[in-house]
């Protein structure tokens, strides 16, 4: 089993990974803005998330600093399926946001 690290430097990636691997997200955000990251896509039938989405400090102690938004998943099934996140408040309507975040999981047995 291989656990991926995916970062906001992987946009628009594409991952080759097995049943049963795990792929960690980890994108910046500025909680204090009032925006986060939204899953505005993923194929549930390819990946399921393994828990809930976390935020985690960065180095920087500084209020209203930087943060990473953290999703888990795993791959439980063959196929290619996209992973797709918004970043934009909670009351902005959809296609409304500031950024989006993609990237393609091809996974085999």
């Amino acid at each position: 089993m291989k656990q991926l690290i995916v970062t906001d430097r992987d946009n628009n990636a594409e991952f080759h990974l097995n049943v049963g691997d795990e792929v960690t997200l980890r994108l910046k955000v500025i909680p204090g803005t009032g925006y986060s990251w939204k899953i505005t896509g993923f194929e549930e039938e390819l990946l399921s998330a393994n828990r809930e989405p976390v935020f985690q400090k960065s180095g920087s102690q500084l209020i209203g600093g930087e943060e990473q938004q953290v999703f888990y998943f795993r791959v439980k099934s063959s196929g290619v399926g996209q992973l797709k996140f918004d970043y934009l408040r909670n009351w902005e309507k959809p296609g409304t946001a500031l950024k989006s975040f993609t990237i393609t999981v091809i996974a085999e047995e």
